[in-house]
This record gives C-alpha cells, structure tokens and sequence, in this order.
C-alpha cells in the first residue's frame, strides 16, 4: 500500500435492505467505469464477527491536499444524472438513502515499520 492516509468509511445497512444497498453500490460502480471517473476506492463486507450488515469503503491518500474535492470527480448525483438519467439517479440516490441506518469515517495511517507485509 503506497496511501499515506486511508480514509474508511464504514456502512451499517438496515436489516432487510442490503440487497438495495448493494445494488445501488453497482450502479455508482457502473456510472464511474461509463464516464471514465477516477476514482480509486476499494468496498469490503464484514463476513465474520462484529455487526452484521456492514460494509466499508476504503479511499488512499497521497497527503492532506488530496483530502480536497477533486475538481475531475463530479458530484456523486451529478455522475449518476449523466449516466442513467434524472429517474435512475433518484433511484439509486433513494435506494442509497433508504437502505444506510448510520456510517462513520475514520482515518489511518498505514505504518510500515509495524507491520507484516508479505513477500510476492
């Protein structure tokens, strides 16, 4: 991992709705890859231990200054309205809305020095 900061973002989805949640994640998914967005994010799903239902988003960090608005990313509800349209954006944005019971981000700074980091 070359991140500086990685900024995680964890998602705790209402019981019943992670089908919604998960298939709103594949159309901003899709949107990214159709118009070409540079975004660089990883998803993961708890599948052992902790609550159940939740999901994270890591994003990397270069430096602090990256933490800014990247003026080549539009807003989410903008990447959605020009890839699928105003109806299919109100969708995804409502199954988004619809399906996250609470989130938090916390950051971390990955330290080399203390960790195993096998060789390939």
């Amino acid at each position: 991992m070359n991140a500086k900061y990685i900024a995680v973002t964890t998602f705790h989805i209402r019981f019943g709705k992670g089908d919604d949640f998960q298939s709103a994640v594949a159309k901003v998914h899709e949107a990214n890859e159709k118009l070409k967005t540079p975004v660089h994010n990883s998803w993961y799903r708890l599948a052992n231990g902790g609550r159940g239902n939740t999901y994270v988003l890591t994003t990397p960090h270069a430096n602090w200054a990256s933490f800014e608005d990247d003026p080549a990313v539009k807003p989410l509800r903008d990447r959605l309205r020009e890839a699928f349209g105003e109806q299919e954006s109100m969708s995804v944005i409502e199954r988004l809305n619809g399906s996250i019971e609470s989130s938090y981000t916390d950051l971390i700074q990955p330290r080399p020095d203390l960790s195993y980091l096998p060789v390939k």
